[in-house]
């Protein structure tokens, strides 16, 4: 499984540096390490949408 995993991180590591119009992107999950589902959407759409948290008096913005 661990063979499988790594084969399937280098081709899409390698695919989303690849000259060309498109841009590919992709993140990798632990369904069974979170939780709640808001925890598991917010861990695969923020690194999709390139988006960092901001920390503004001790508390993240966007947290859930």
């Amino acid at each position: 499984m661990q063979t499988t995993i790594a084969v399937i991180d280098n081709v899409l590591d390698h695919l989303s540096f690849a000259p060309g119009p498109s841009k590919i992107s992709y993140v990798r999950a632990d369904a069974i390490a979170y939780f709640s589902t808001p925890l598991f959407y917010e861990s695969v759409n923020n690194p999709l949408a390139s988006w960092r948290h901001h920390w503004e008096n001790g508390a993240a913005n966007g947290c859930i």
